[in-house]
């Protein structure tokens, strides 16, 4: 599903996740332009996994329509979000 060019999904296929792709207007500034989203039923259960695993969550919840979701870093600073399913 496009949404104006600025999202591309890949539904899930069996055991496999979801995968959002976005397009940003910013240019490539660093090595890494890969911010990956993943899909969970229960943001609350899943924002404690990944901080007992050593992730930081910066304590807002976001929403776009009837999205919500969460951005994390893992332990080396990459950016990930959480969304809920």
């Amino acid at each position: 599903m496009l949404d104006d060019g600025a999202f591309f999904f890949l539904k899930a296929v069996g055991s496999a996740p979801e995968l959002c792709i976005q397009r940003v207007p910013e240019p490539k500034t660093a090595k890494a332009r890969v911010h990956i989203d993943f899909s969970a039923p229960d943001l609350d259960a899943m924002t404690e996994r990944i901080l007992s695993l050593g992730g930081s969550w910066d304590g807002e919840d976001r929403m776009v329509d009837e999205y919500r979701w969460r951005m994390f870093r893992d332990p080396e600073g990459t950016e990930f979000d959480v969304v809920l399913a």
